[in-house]
């Protein structure tokens, strides 16, 4: 059973309300739809009820227990759900494929390119194919596939800033809302902090590659 008893929430300290004193019951194997214009608070209702967004005010309970009153990862567990658009997390959806690419691609071409006289001489010492991929190819290929991490976690730091337009947030909000303003400085206040981190990262997985060992 799900309660909601005058729930409301605010993001600006109550001055603009998303969810005003909502408040309704599903019992059990009832079947509840919330219809309503983009913006009136349908997700935002939604995600209360497992604390992806905090209420503001107002009570919710799931079977007769209040959602602030439970852990919140066993809270989420205990409940099955999907929200509008194309997923709950929807631009992880579309970062996680693009990262793996240049991953796959450089641990593909590191193996391929470790030399047949390495392999030929690890299967002489009497070496498994699993200990020879451990100990000999991986080794070898590891400034290749770690050069195709530090592609993947750039080109992902990029593209996240394009999930503002599904509503993800983050730094390209900044981005968005300047471009359409005009305003090259609210642009910069997203862009830059945004390259920042692409070049601390990309640094930071240099200086592990330095430390890791190679054959």
């Amino acid at each position: 059973m799900i309660l909601l008893s005058r729930s409301a929430k605010s993001f600006d300290g109550g001055a603009t309300f998303a969810v005003r004193n909502v408040s309704l019951e599903v019992g059990d194997g009832e079947t509840l739809v919330l219809l309503g214009a983009s913006g009136c608070g349908k997700t935002t209702t939604l995600k209360m009820i497992n604390r992806l967004i905090e209420p503001s005010r107002g009570r919710i309970e799931v079977d007769g227990v209040s959602v602030l009153d439970r852990n919140v990862l066993e809270l989420r567990r205990s409940i099955g759900y999907v929200f509008q658009d194309i997923g709950l997390f929807p631009h992880l959806t579309a970062l996680v494929p693009n990262a793996l690419l240049p991953i796959v691609l450089n641990t593909f071409t590191g193996l391929r390119e470790v030399p047949r006289q390495v392999i030929e001489a690890a299967d002489g010492q009497g070496f498994s194919p699993r200990q020879r991929l451990r100990m000999v190819e991986f080794p070898l290929a590891a400034p290749v596939i770690i050069a195709g991490i530090r592609a993947a976690v750039v080109l992902t730091v990029g593209i996240a800033t394009l999930s503002t337009y599904i509503g993800a947030g983050g730094l390209g909000d900044f981005i968005a809302r300047g471009l359409a303003r005009n305003d090259s400085r609210l642009t910069l206040l997203g862009a830059v902090p945004a390259a920042l981190m692409a070049v601390a990262l990309s640094l930071l997985i240099r200086v592990v590659e330095r430390l890791v060992p190679r054959g």
